[in-house]
């Protein structure tokens, strides 16, 4: 039996971690400079360190970490077990201690090239947009108790959050598109596995398969949630200062009012194409495997 789409969708895997690598170490200094400009505006908002951090994010991390560990195992496994032909451009190794470094410096490239840059940046994305989700949520708070000589102020602030996000969604928005273009790759290996049963006969083919569409779905919806939490506090925070610049501009209009009435809410999105709300995770999961169900019957195996 052949199966022709599998070598496919690895390739299209190595490819797209092989782009978002690139992006990554392209955008190192400027993500550095979303996270220092992050912490002027904690430190302005005085915001603790115990508010900012949640344990969840640290224990999907760790979780995230050793199913992406087990999946390059089992990969350099099945290696070792089906040989070498499969990546030594159909070279085979017939001594083992040679077949055994082979796969073990294939389980190494896994994680180092490619799976640590995805990971890498899904925490530190998660961690962001939780971060300035404590922000928001730290200056929505302060406006319930705000004076009308301070409203002045607080639009500047509100000011320097948005100018924030936008920054935000300007070093982090293609890197979100990479990682979502790579999330069909488990979803189709998930349903072929389903499907195709004998495509992944060994039982490490079934946990390398397996593990990966945990570890890379798990990153998607951690990374997707705290995206769209970000857009939903920006909306609330918006909508609770318009309606307090609305009272005061009735009483003393002031020539901050008028350029606030069109603020846009910025939010964080994918490439610039689509925001990432809540609605945008059901709606990819579903195009996302909609397509695998086409791609896998359109397959013609001998």
């Amino acid at each position: 039996m052949t199966r022709p789409a599998v070598p496919v969708a690895w390739a299209s895997m190595t490819l797209v971690t092989l782009i978002h690598r690139c992006a990554l170490s392209s955008r190192v200094k400027k993500l550095k400079m979303i996270s220092l400009s992050l912490e002027n505006i904690s430190a302005k908002l005085k915001i603790s360190t115990a508010n900012r951090n949640n344990k969840w994010i640290h224990f999907w991390a760790i979780l995230n970490s050793l199913l992406f560990i087990i999946f390059a195992v089992a990969s350099g496994v099945t290696v070792y077990i089906n040989g070498t032909r499969a990546f030594l451009f159909n070279f085979a190794l017939e001594n083992k201690g040679w077949k055994a470094s082979a796969a073990f410096f294939y389980s190494l490239t896994l994680i180092i090239y490619f799976m640590l840059p995805l990971n890498a940046f899904a925490v530190y994305y998660t961690i962001t947009c939780h971060r300035m989700r404590c922000v928001l949520n730290t200056f929505r708070n302060g406006l319930e108790s705000i004076n009308h000589c301070d409203i002045d102020q607080a639009l500047r602030m509100y000011k320097d959050i948005q100018n924030l996000i936008a920054e935000m969604d300007g070093g982090m928005s293609f890197l979100m598109f990479t990682s979502t273009i790579f999330n069909a790759i488990p979803m189709y290996f998930g349903i072929t596995k389903l499907l195709r049963p004998r495509d992944f006969a060994m039982d490490s083919e079934t946990l390398s398969v397996w593990s990966l569409f945990i570890a890379s779905y798990g990153t998607f919806i951690a990374m997707a949630a705290s995206g769209s939490l970000v857009c939903e506090t920006n909306v609330l925070t918006m909508d609770l200062l318009k309606g307090i610049v609305n009272n005061r501009s009735d009483l003393t209009p002031s020539l901050n009012d008028v350029p606030f009435h069109d603020t846009k809410v910025e939010s964080l999105t994918v490439w610039n194409i689509v925001t990432v709300n809540r609605s945008f995770i059901f709606s990819i999961l579903g195009t996302i495997f909609t397509y695998c169900i086409l791609l896998d019957g359109m397959r013609k195996d001998m």
